[in-house]
């Protein structure tokens, strides 16, 4: 958080449920409650996403009174709604699809874009491949945009734990970056334990499995288990339960 309020761009790379929403929404509210003119964008890569956390950022918004100045702004957009939220709007949620058709048009968001302070890129593990070169391309055509406006912005990439974090955030983003990857949040005691499943002709793997999960059941224990398929869960799920 120090890091963003400092202004500089930053990569949060940490586990789910460590406060990494908390720690980039701080800033963009503290903006916004000293500058009446600045906004900010945040940036998901599914539409979805971006209506799952409309309700958070709206509620830190209200705590300050500008709970309506909050809004998505996408292809489900309402007609009537859209000129207000491109004038008024302080923050605004979108996804790279909109992002790049809206850009085209960028004079309509003038008074939005020239307050921009925070961008806001989550689920920043998202971009790889084909995907993330083009929503690469994208950013560095916003911070063209945002320059040719005057705005003064800083970039907050929040991303799941990833091999390099700093090379993620800098291939996407064009720009070096601040990494933050220790993980405070607080955590139980973790034990970790490897099954190597007998090499028996007689005895799958997949039942093996389904020995263990009905153990672990019986004992009572909260248990995930990850499979290459949904109907693969759907069997091993139901023989646990009859085993256990």
């Amino acid at each position: 958080m120090d890091h963003l309020l400092a202004g500089r761009d930053v990569v949060l790379a940490t586990g789910p449920s460590s406060g990494k929403t908390l720690a980039m929404s701080l800033p963009v509210v503290s903006a916004l409650a000293e500058d009446p003119a600045a906004t900010a964008l945040l940036l998901y890569p599914m539409k979805a996403l971006a209506q799952d956390q409309l309700g958070k950022w709206t509620a830190l918004a209200a705590a300050l009174g500008l709970g309506d100045k909050v809004g998505v702004y996408d292809g489900d957009t309402p007609a009537h709604r859209r000129p207000r939220l491109r004038s008024e709007g302080r923050i605004l949620l979108t996804n790279p699809y909109a992002l790049h058709q809206y850009l085209e048009w960028h004079h309509r968001w003038a008074p939005f874009l020239k307050g921009v302070r925070y961008v806001v890129v989550d689920e920043g593990h998202w971009y790889r491949g084909v995907f993330g070169s083009g929503v690469a391309l994208l950013l560095r055509r916003l911070s063209r945009v945002l320059a040719r406006y005057g705005a003064q912005w800083t970039y907050a990439v929040a991303s799941a734990t990833t091999g390099d974090p700093r090379l993620l955030g800098e291939r996407l983003l064009g720009r070096p970056v601040t990494v933050v990857d220790r993980d405070g949040s607080p955590h139980g005691t973790r034990t970790w334990w490897t099954w190597e499943p007998d090499r028996d002709p007689e005895v799958s793997s997949f039942r093996q499995a389904v020995d263990l999960c009905a153990f672990l059941v019986r004992e009572g224990q909260q248990t995930l288990a990850f499979l290459p398929s949904r109907r693969m869960a759907e069997a091993l799920a139901q023989a646990a339960r009859e085993h256990s």
